[in-house]
């Protein structure tokens, strides 16, 4: 990638036409598990969730393009804007993202939160069975918060420990250069371009 080519990964707001691809990003063969609710999400319910919820999305939900494609999502949850505290969640495509994506999305969620939101502490909730994710949290210097750790139950009865991931805006800095380190350069030079650029639209 070049300067004059424009970055090829890109944090841009939600748009209307975004409803279906999400849809199956959530119901996405590799993604499923890795919710509490593993099953899979109709059409209807899926499309009338958006409806409701599009309205309240900017700066909340938002997408991550790779190439002009979605490849991935996060979003901020429980935000509580009084005390500038909430949680994210992610999701990827990680068949047609780039090499090092799943490193990528918490890094981005983090910033956005740090950065643009004024976050002081966030945390994030990672499935024991995602040894992807927890395995990258770890390499992010971040250790679970055995207060906050959990038991959950899917709707088919299975029981599954729900890792807490608390991180202060004190981590910030030291989560941004251990994500950024274990990235591609051409992917940790858009990483570092997208945290600094205002969100698209």
């Amino acid at each position: 990638m070049t300067d004059a080519e424009g970055p090829s990964l890109i944090i841009r707001q939600v748009r209307p036409e975004d409803s279906l691809p999400l849809l199956r990003l959530r119901n996405a063969e590799r993604a499923r598990p890795m919710f509490v609710n593993d099953g899979l999400v109709s059409q209807e319910a899926h499309e009338a969730w958006f409806a409701k919820s599009f309205p309240t999305m900017r700066d909340i939900w938002l997408v991550v393009e790779w190439d002009a494609r979605l490849v991935a999502r996060f979003q901020i949850e429980d935000w509580k804007p009084d005390v500038r505290k909430g949680e994210y969640g992610v999701a990827a495509d990680t068949e047609n993202g780039p090499l090092g994506l799943g490193t990528v999305l918490p890094v981005l969620a983090l910033g956005h939160a740090f950065l643009r939101l004024g976050a002081v502490e966030m945390i994030g909730r990672v499935l024991d069975i995602n040894t992807d994710m927890n395995r990258i949290m770890t390499r992010l210097g971040l250790s679970t918060d055995p207060a906050g750790t959990r038991l959950v139950q899917r709707p088919s009865g299975e029981t599954l420990e729900l890792f807490e991931y608390r991180i202060p805006v004190d981590a910030w800095e030291d989560v941004r250069r251990r994500g950024l380190a274990m990235l591609p350069r051409a992917l940790r030079m858009d990483v570092e371009r997208a945290l600094e650029a205002p969100v698209a639209e």
